[in-house]
């Protein structure tokens, strides 16, 4: 069962928030059809372990109102070029692209997470949007289909394949699960 603690509305601001004291790292403001402007991103450049995430903020405004439902989307490509990783949502979140007025300022926040399998390296990773309804991504106006945030190293603790040399030797089986020396 449940219980009611608090209702909250949430509306937009009554005035304006300048794109200026958004956080963006990487300002690059690219224009896309629809309405819809990328502002900038921000990723934390430190190496990323295997099997850990990383989060990928991404800053939106809208120049019109867009016409149709779009998804934003964050991939990590491997060094054949293929994606490793990948994650993709709304980009307001609740907040449908639909709804959004003429300078409506959206943060997107992912997580993608390198395979617990991947091999030590630098990996491209990009961003973009596409439409909900039929999976077609937005362009930039030189003709790309993604926008690209630079790369994330991924860098795996070291293994230690040298036998264990014990400072007090032990000859224990148990059974034939395992021995302790």
């Amino acid at each position: 069962s449940s219980v009611t603690l608090y209702q909250l509305d949430v509306f937009p601001a009554d005035r304006p928030l300048g794109a200026e004291r958004l956080p963006i790292a990487v300002r690059r403001p690219v224009d896309l059809p629809d309405g819809i402007r990328f502002l900038g991103y921000t990723v934390d450049r430190a190496a990323l372990a295997p099997g850990a995430a990383r989060r990928v903020n991404l800053f939106w405004q809208a120049t019109a109102v867009p016409a149709a439902e779009y998804t934003a989307f964050v991939q990590l490509f491997g060094r054949d070029g293929s994606p490793v990783a990948a994650w993709e949502a709304p980009p307001g979140a609740a907040y449908a692209t639909g709804r959004w007025q003429e300078g409506t300022l959206i943060r997107t926040q992912a997580t993608v997470r390198a395979p617990a399998s991947l091999p030590d390296g630098a990996y491209r990773l990009i961003a973009g949007l596409f439409r909900a309804g039929d999976g077609a991504r937005l362009h930039t106006a030189s003709g790309a289909d993604f926008l690209d945030l630079g790369s994330v190293t991924v860098v795996g603790r070291g293994h230690v394949t040298a036998p264990p040399q014990p400072a007090h030797g032990a000859d224990a089986r148990f059974g034939e699960v395992a021995r302790l020396l």
